[in-house]
């Protein structure tokens, strides 16, 4: 059994095209596994605990398939959709430490899959004040073992990379 839901930390967010996020629905009592990213690696994921007998809650921020990997254009993006120093304050060192660790292993595994082309990934500032989180979040990453680099308003990180979305949900489809 595979549900689906909004991650508690994107009560904000928007849906499709903008407009309202879909109504949540209740999650189920009890899950093996929560799987926390709705974009093509957390679908993988969730795909093959399912296939392994284990029922799976797979929570994002947006609609299945289209948050992890660039809103659905090809990109593979490590850690999750907030900054570290935000998933720090609300989780912990440790606990973010392990968030980020395995969002790391599960592109580890799509590059050995073949799924995935890593060529590192970039973020910069959009807004007021973000620069100065993305400095703690790049520090935090380093902290914690990551290939990042700082770069004025933003970081490059070496984990992100390219996938080649077709052959991914090709390999989703024949797995499920």
């Amino acid at each position: 059994m595979i549900a689906a839901g909004r991650a508690p930390w994107a009560a904000g967010s928007a849906g499709p095209a903008g407009g309202p996020p879909p109504a949540a629905s209740a999650p189920p009592a009890a899950v093996d596994v929560v799987v926390l990213g709705a974009g093509v690696a957390g679908l993988w994921i969730a795909a093959g605990l399912a296939r392994a007998g284990a029922s799976a809650l797979v929570l994002g921020p947006d609609l299945a398939g289209g948050s992890g990997e660039g809103g659905g254009c090809g990109l593979a993006l490590p850690g999750l959709d907030d900054h570290p120093g935000r998933l720090v304050d609300a989780l912990g060192d440790e606990e973010a430490r392990a968030l980020d660790a395995f969002a790391a292993d599960g592109l580890r595994r799509l590059t050995e899959a073949g799924l995935l082309r890593p060529t590192g990934s970039a973020r910069r500032a959009t807004g007021p004040g973000e620069g100065e989180e993305l400095a703690r979040g790049a520090a935090l990453l380093r902290a914690w073992g990551a290939p990042v680099e700082a770069v004025d308003g933003g970081f490059v990180d070496a984990r992100g990379g390219q996938l080649d979305p077709a052959a991914a949900l090709r390999a989703l489809r024949a797995r499920a």
